[in-house]
């Protein structure tokens, strides 16, 4: 018999590939905000996680995959409840269910924002200091998943750089739309923000892979990044390589910022060694 998942942000970036990749090795249930995908061989819920679903939600599950965020992360000021319901108060009501529903596993997907600012490499022993509401309603998720650790098995995954083919409003995209129309890049000290960029087919493979992995310790974190560590020049740099255009540059004053982390943990959990190449990446990410 097939074990029965639950993943929540089935219609985001990230949830789309995993939700592809679960696809005939599970019992799926994919829980959407708004329209689903129409998906076969998936069990499709439409549900507001700022509001009690468990009427929508099956009565037993296997594992959970919790990938759903407020979408007004960068407008906290406005948006702060919807934030804290989705990012925080869903989590706490998604952990209860998974209780009662007799779960094997949860992974709650966070953020690499809920570390302290440095321009060092960030591995998991490193300082949690969130700067932000929509950082501090993740790592007071993280917080409530710690919780739940010995009533079944968690993890907790802190998302770095993700980027590929057909997603929107990111780092990467943007870069492509500014490139492709001339439109001018800031780059902080010439350089821009150090980055350790993931691409999407191996995100999607890690946490899938993840779900069935039993051998970390219940409630362990691990961070979820590339191996490359690269500035946003250089990204800017290959890109326009790969469109065949000149970059229109405007290089400011300041201190460029950093957000790189150390993922050989869960690559050396789940033996994962074959990342895809930032070359490759964004070479994909242009051509789809």
């Amino acid at each position: 018999m097939k074990k029965t998942v639950l993943i929540t942000g089935a219609g985001g970036f990230i949830g789309s590939h995993v939700l592809e990749l679960l696809k005939g090795d599970y019992e799926i249930f994919s829980l959407f905000h708004n329209t689903p995908s129409e998906s076969s061989g998936v069990h499709e819920l439409v549900g507001n996680l700022a509001k009690d679903i468990s009427h929508i939600l099956p009565r037993k599950i296997d594992l959970v995959l919790h990938l759903a965020q407020s979408n007004f992360y960068r407008d906290p000021v406005n948006n702060g409840q919807d934030i804290f319901d989705i990012n925080t108060l869903s989590t706490f009501n998604l952990l209860n269910w998974a209780k009662k529903a007799g779960a094997q596993k949860f992974i709650y997907s966070s953020t690499a924002n809920v570390y302290e600012s440095t321009s060092q490499i960030l591995t998991e022993s490193s300082l949690v200091k969130p700067m932000s509401l929509y950082a501090a309603s993740k790592a007071s998720a993280e917080m409530l998943v710690g919780q739940f650790s010995k009533d079944f098995h968690t993890s907790i995954l802190r998302v770095f750089t993700v980027y590929g083919p057909m997603q929107k409003n990111m780092l990467v995209a943007q870069m492509i739309e500014r490139l492709q129309n001339n439109y001018e890049i800031s780059l902080a000290g010439g350089k821009g923000i150090f980055l350790t960029p993931l691409y999407i087919s191996d995100a999607a493979q890690l946490m899938v892979q993840l779900l069935d992995s039993f051998e970390c310790r219940s409630g362990d974190v691990f961070n979820l990044s590339g191996l490359e560590q690269t500035s946003l020049a250089e990204i800017v740099s290959i890109l326009a390589q790969i469109l065949k255009v000149k970059p229109n540059l405007l290089i400011t004053d300041g201190t460029p910022g950093s957000l790189m982390g150390c993922s050989r943990k869960i690559l050396e959990l789940l033996n994962y060694s074959n990342l895809t190449s930032l070359q490759e990446g964004l070479e994909c990410s242009v051509h789809g």
